[in-house]
């Protein structure tokens, strides 16, 4: 998708997208971008881990981030706005405690961010996990998310 503000700039921008298209082609990097724009999200439950509702990890050295579909009981956009609400508080709280980890539990989750150099993970589970089977799946989901890391994040970018 390319955008301008001048209205007149239509075939000048058609025309950039075609060299764009055309170098991305010859370069063979197109082909790997439709194939994971066509493929399907995954969901937390594709990770197996019991209590896993929903993840959000941030990759601060890359500036990305990945986090699975949205999936029972969250389909409602309310509930991920509050979920994500959450996260952004518990992130406030480790920034002004200068924490590495902060949990909270509710009656009807629990909730993990573990904040080290180069990541934060953010973690919703069910509500009666203990701490240590949330460190656990912590541990798990980032073993997932490296042996991945070519799929998840773009590593590299190529110049145009």
């Amino acid at each position: 998708l390319l955008s301008s503000a001048d209205k007149d700039a239509f075939f000048r921008v058609a025309t950039i997208k075609k060299a764009m298209v055309s170098d991305m082609q010859s370069r063979g990097v197109l082909d790997p971008l439709e194939t994971a724009a066509a493929a399907p999200e995954f969901v937390a439950t594709d990770l197996g881990l019991p209590h896993l509702r929903h993840f959000l990890y941030v990759n601060t050295e890359l500036q990305q981030y990945v986090s699975p579909g949205w999936s029972a009981p969250y389909m409602d956009i309310s509930e991920q706005k509050r979920i994500l609400h959450l996260y952004a508080r518990m992130e406030e709280s480790a920034e002004s405690e200068s924490a590495s980890s902060v949990c909270r539990v509710s009656a009807s989750e629990s909730f993990m961010l573990s904040r080290k150099p180069g990541y934060w993970l953010f973690v919703t589970l069910s509500p009666f996990v203990s701490k240590r089977q949330s460190v656990t799946i912590c541990h798990r989901i980032l073993r997932w998310i490296k042996a991945r890391e070519g799929e998840l994040f773009v590593t590299s970018s190529p110049t145009w």
